[in-house]
């Protein structure tokens, strides 16, 4: 059986129509014939009256005949008004089983056909949704019913412009209903001139484009609260996102961030307006030096550029593999300002995460739920009123099962719990899965420092590729929150580590049990050499000095670090006497190599150093040690300088 929309359901038999003209054929022509005989029968002198009999019986025949042939036209008709009525009551099913508003309005805009959502959504409009009513009577009846919010205050100028559109219908229309709910509406006339107009929710949709748009907002608002300078550029080497510590170190061309220039674009604008002095002499052999290393992939090396006001910028890149570029700017003048803007910084971004429209969740040691945010409880309605009772998660997830509500065939739900717990005491990246509602969720976990888990759901049903983005950004951000912190104990003029590391490393080197070995040294009349030279060749000269025992070390657990103005350390756990004076020896070695002028020296024409080693079996406490190594020290100063002393054991 096939169906065609008409103003009523219209049904076009496939079977044998051919049945129905054959008998309506023969009906006409028994017809025919039995008004000739008729005819004949009434004609005085035609027929011999010994044919009469004869033609009254061919009359008495032909009209049983056609009785027989109406009968079988009416039975006929009534199986074919039998057949229609069934196809009126399974199109109107099919219509109402659909999940969309489906409505047919007539070549002169008189409604003819609707369907259930149809009529749910226009339900406050039962009395005039009628076959035959205009579309105009029932756009001013929604008007003055209150049912449409955006027509308050306009109601006459909203009808005419419904009407308008009506008539020449154009792209879909976004529509808020009395209800608070959304719905996109779309018209389109027929070839025969009728309006066919369907509608379906998409109140879901708005709201995850909102919780997309807030996210976005609160992305922004993290990054604007960082304390460095943040600039993210796209495939072609465009910025696309930056914050408000960018603009504050570059003021000069603060007004053209937001225009989607390129790098090189904005190096010549920044150099033209003083923010690049180390790059006037020649800007585009500058700015080709910046491309190449910006081009390559992975992190690149540290850049140290001036700033326009006259302070260090450490500069940090990373290509990304999409050929997107980040970049931070870090002001190393001031590491302790830097430390406390950092802290600032984080507090924002869990505040902001907090925030976020997703689902929140946080377990205790014991994996029993502590804490639980309404978005939580609305994503798993079925067990909303037992998040609260300090379940843990194993119970939750059996209840939510057997429920029903969670998507696991039977008999594999405890094989599901296990694997579930065993993910999160690994850890690991996020994980996707579908709720029986048909929500689509991505989790997720992570460990807190007293041993319990912090879980974050986000509804990703319309948003999976911008959660992807998203996640690339925030792990993006979490690499340059590490990098901070990885500056806090680094020397900025040198590069080596700082006091502050030296001295965790010292700790914890005396702390392990093992032996360990302390370097002090110091440059031979450094102070006769900034004299004679400048300050700008003393800081060179210390970065020379730093580079030297960065070579002289022997592994990833030796450090190197500048303590002082022209003090310098090196710290070798695991190393005895022999060893720490082996690289004693090589550390002068190396400087003598490195041919470091020095104007005013009663040593020689180069730069030297003294050096102090002191050496302890095991568990030394770090005063001590560092103690031992300055008297040792002192004993090479008083030995003429440019050699290095072994402490003598007691």
């Amino acid at each position: 059986m096939q169906y065609s929309l008409e103003g009523a359901a219209q049904p076009v038999a496939p079977g044998p129509q051919h049945l129905v003209g054959l008998l309506r054929r023969v009906a006409f022509a028994v017809l025919l014939l039995d008004l000739v005989v008729i005819a004949l029968l009434l004609a005085p002198g035609v027929v011999p009256n010994g044919w009469r009999q004869t033609l009254r019986l061919l009359d008495a025949g032909l009209m049983l005949a056609l009785a027989l042939i109406v009968l079988l036209l009416l039975r006929r008709l009534g199986r074919l008004l039998a057949e229609r009525k069934q196809v009126e009551v399974q199109q109107q099913m099919l219509f109402d089983a659909m999940p969309v508003g489906l409505v047919v309005w007539s070549a002169d805009d008189r409604l003819q056909v609707t369907n259930a959502d149809f009529r749910r959504l226009y339900a406050p409009l039962q009395d005039l949704l009628v076959p035959g009513a205009p579309f105009k009577d029932l756009m001013q009846a929604l008007v003055r019913r209150g049912l449409v919010p955006e027509a308050q205050g306009r109601e006459e100028a909203w009808v005419e412009e419904r009407l308008a559109q009506h008539r020449d219908p154009g792209p879909p229309m976004l529509r808020r209903m009395a209800d608070g709910r959304w719905r996109r509406i779309v018209e389109q006339r027929l070839a025969d001139g009728r309006v066919l107009g369907h509608s379906i929710d998409i109140t879901d949709m708005q709201q995850a484009r909102a919780d997309a748009e807030r996210a976005r907002q609160l992305l922004r608002g993290a990054v604007d609260a960082l304390p460095a300078a943040f600039e993210l550029y796209d495939a072609d080497d465009r910025l696309v996102l930056h914050n408000e510590a960018l603009r504050q170190t570059y003021p000069d061309i603060a007004a053209h961030l937001d225009r989607g220039l390129t790098f090189a674009e904005l190096a010549r604008l920044n150099i033209a307006s003083g923010g690049h002095p180390d790059a006037v002499a020649d800007p585009e052999a500058w700015i080709a030096v910046r491309q190449r290393q910006r081009s390559r992939p992975g992190p690149a090396a540290a850049v140290d550029l001036p700033a326009p006001d006259g302070r260090r910028l450490r500069l940090y890149e990373h290509r990304l593999a999409d050929g997107s570029l980040v970049a931070i700017r870090v002001d190393v003048t001031e590491l302790e300002q830097a430390r406390a803007a950092e802290a600032r910084a984080t507090e924002r971004l869990q505040d902001a995460i907090e925030a976020l429209p997703a689902g929140f969740e946080l377990y205790d040691a014991d994996d029993r739920m502590v804490l639980v945010n309404s978005t939580m409880k609305r994503m798993y309605p079925a067990v909303a009123h037992l998040l609260d009772q300090g379940r843990s998660f194993a119970e939750l997830v059996r209840a939510n099962w057997e429920l029903g509500s969670l998507v696991v065939p039977d008999g594999e739900i405890e094989g599901w719990i296990r694997d579930r717990l065993a993910q999160r005491r690994a850890g690991g990246p996020p994980r996707v899965h579908q709720l029986r509602s048909g929500l689509w969720v991505r989790t997720y976990e992570r460990r807190t420092r007293e041993g319990g888990l912090v879980g974050v759901r986000i509804d990703v049903t319309e948003l999976v590729q911008r959660d992807r983005e998203l996640a690339q950004v925030v792990a993006e951000l979490d690499l340059a929150n590490a990098e901070l912190r990885r500056q806090a104990e680094t020397d900025p003029l040198t590069g080596v580590g700082n006091r502050r590391r030296f001295e965790r490393e010292l700790a914890a080197a005396g702390e392990s049990g093992r032996p360990v070995a302390l370097l002090l040294f110091d440059i031979d009349y450094f102070k006769r050499f900034n004299d004679h030279h400048g300050h700008p060749a003393g800081d060179a000269c210390l970065r020379r000095v730093a580079a030297v025992l960065t070579a002289s070390l022997r592994g990833p657990g030796d450090l190197a670090a500048r303590i002082g103005g022209e003090e310098f350390t090196v710290l070798l756990p695991g190393e005895g006497a022999e060893g720490a004076c082996a690289v004693a020896q090589r550390c002068a070695e190396l400087l003598a190599d490195a041919g470091i002028t020095h104007g005013d020296s009663p040593l020689g024409p180069h730069v030297t150093f003294s050096i102090g080693v002191a050496v302890d079996g095991g568990r030394a406490a770090a005063a001590s040690l560092i103690e031992r190594a300055d008297a040792a020290l002192y004993e090479a100063k008083r030995r003429g300088r440019a050699r290095w002393q072994l402490h003598a054991a007691q």
